[in-house]
């Protein structure tokens, strides 16, 4: 049972990822995404023949059959903008014929990767997945003339599931009567999160040089806790650029709009095999229950004492004409008033049912 982010391999060379990229999408109680991409730094001798197998460990479990590939949705050239923040100057495929399972991406910048796609398994385990990469079918010619005299060549992978909340340790969600709480534990590397009997892992784990983590979430979640100082910014999402919608297609069913929390942590090379952590929380007031039960507390007395006034105010001697006219409105809108708060009051007393038997049960991930 994995509580931490964790790269290992077997390979008789240490691995490193240059960008380890964390994407938590919280788009309601119970519909979190998270997505990983890995910037790895590969020897050139590797493509000749060897294959490289991954193992990927998250201190988040996902839910059974959501693990996907993200490199086909990658090779649109907004995605890639968007994701990057960079203009896309060239893309093309290494691979013969059809196949493309690994794409040149040149940047206007001048940042390059290869943008792979390896074989995936998610095996028994709730929160780790297999991954091999493989290189048979590359071009090598015109890998020779993109690296150049260049040793290593930047790969790129990027992997996407839906989180299984409630059985996820590292994500505490608290459903109360009227706010919301939710409670994210991000580590890496960190081998206090393993079984003892995984100590082994220390020997094969890879070295993580930069770290990003992007936290996506409606507007109405405030940052309630940050035990960090790594935070970049805080911006609104580009939810009308029609690449988001391809990227993570459950965004064009919500209405929501949308904050992305960044933190980044930059590491030297001594310091790429030490653990990292980072614990944020966000919290939401259920404004619909607050302004159902204010506006029905607020008709009550005021319909009661319509109801009542005609019995207390001797309307006729004001004007004998408009009295009973009067009257009757006064009663009218007393009785309205009183028969809207029979409607609205019931509703909210079992929208608060509803919360509390569902902060009883837990959220179903």
């Amino acid at each position: 049972m994995s509580r931490s982010f964790l790269v290992t391999s077997k390979q008789t060379v240490a691995l490193t990822i240059r960008n380890f990229h964390v994407n938590v999408w919280f788009l309601n109680q119970g519909s979190i995404y998270l997505d990983i991409g890995l910037l790895l730094n590969i020897d050139k001798q590797r493509f000749k023949h060897e294959e490289i197998l991954l193992q990927i460990h998250s201190p988040f479990d996902f839910q059974q059959g959501s693990l996907e590939n993200l490199h086909d949705v990658m090779l649109k050239v907004e995605v890639l903008h968007l994701l990057f923040n960079d203009e896309v100057r060239d893309q093309r495929p290494l691979t013969y014929g059809t196949d493309n399972r690994a794409f040149y991406v040149d940047f206007r910048s001048g940042r390059n990767f290869l943008l792979l796609k390896p074989e995936i398994h998610s095996g028994n385990k709730p929160n780790a997945f297999d991954v091999r990469i493989t290189f048979d079918g590359i071009r090598k010619d015109d890998l020779d003339l993109i690296l150049e005299e260049k040793a290593i060549l930047p790969c790129y992978l990027r992997f996407r599931y839906k989180v299984a909340i409630k059985h996820t340790d590292n994500i505490h969600f608290e459903r109360g009567v009227i706010r919301n709480d939710i409670m994210y534990d991000f580590r890496f590397n960190e081998l206090r999160a393993f079984d003892s009997k995984d100590i082994r892992l220390h020997d094969e784990m890879a070295r993580i040089e930069d770290i990003y983590i992007f936290v996506i979430h409606p507007y109405i979640y405030r940052l309630s806790l940050n035990a960090s100082a790594k935070m970049k910014y805080i911006r609104l999402l580009e939810k009308e650029r029609i690449g988001w919608g391809e990227y993570l297609p459950a965004l064009t069913k919500n209405n929501n709009k949308f904050l992305i929390y960044y933190w980044r942590e930059n590491r030297s090379a001594e310091d790429s095999i030490s653990s990292f952590n980072l614990l944020v929380s966000f919290e939401a007031e259920d404004r619909g229950i607050l302004r159902t039960l204010f506006a029905a507390l607020l008709l009550t007395p005021t319909s009661f004492i319509l109801l009542a006034l005609p019995q207390y105010i001797r309307l006729e001697d004001i004007t004998a004409h408009l009295a009973p006219l009067v009257t009757a409105i006064v009663r009218a809108i007393g009785g309205l008033g009183l028969l809207v708060v029979i409607g609205m009051l019931p509703n909210a007393l079992w929208d608060l049912v509803k919360v509390g038997f569902q902060r009883i049960r837990g959220i179903n991930g």
